[in-house]
C-alpha cells in the first residue's frame, strides 16, 4: 500500500505501521453509539433553566439532576403520577453507579422533589416526582 493510500484511508491496516494487534482493531467500521429518540420530550423550561443550575451548580449534585430528569421523563413526561424503579434500574438507565443513584434519591427526597414509597420492604420503590414551582390554579 502506498503512503498516499494509507493517509487517505486511516482505517486501513497499513496505516498503523508494523503493529498487527492495532491493525486488527482498525480494519472494520468504527464502533458507533446511536441514541434514537422516538418522540420529542416537551420539557418544562424550569427544569432546564433553574433546577439544573440549582442541583448541579449550587448543590453540586449532578447525579441528582440526572436521576430527577429520568424519573420526570418516565412519570410526568408520560402523563403518569408515579413510576416504579429499583436502584439497579435507575443506575442502568442513567449510567450512574448504584451508590450514586442512592445518594441522588436521598438528596431529591430531602429537597422534596421526589417521594419514594414501598408497600413491602423488599419491593422496588415507587417514585412520585414533585414540581414545587407549579402552583395549583385557584378557583375564581
Amino acid at each position: 500500500m502506498t503512503v498516499a493510500a494509507r493517509l487517505s484511508n486511516p482505517l486501513s491496516a497499513g496505516a498503523i505501521g508494523n503493529c498487527p494487534h492495532l491493525a486488527a482493531e482498525t480494519t472494520g467500521p468504527p464502533n458507533t453509539i446511536v441514541a434514537a429518540m422516538t418522540q420529542p420530550l416537551p420539557l418544562d423550561p424550569y427544569i432546564a433553566d433553574v433546577l439544573m443550575r440549582d442541583l448541579v451548580g449550587h448543590d453540586r449534585r449532578p447525579s441528582a439532576f440526572i436521576v430527577y430528569l429520568w424519573l420526570w421523563r418516565n412519570s410526568r413526561g408520560e402523563g403518569r403520577a408515579r413510576v416504579g424503579a429499583s436502584l439497579r434500574t435507575l443506575a442502568t438507565a442513567t449510567g450512574l453507579s448504584k451508590s450514586a443513584v442512592q445518594a441522588a434519591v436521598r438528596h431529591l427526597g430531602r429537597r422534596r422533589l421526589v417521594t419514594a414509597a414501598r408497600r413491602l420492604a423488599t419491593e422496588a420503590p415507587t417514585y412520585e416526582v414533585h414540581e414545587p414551582w407549579r402552583r395549583p390554579l385557584r378557583p375564581d
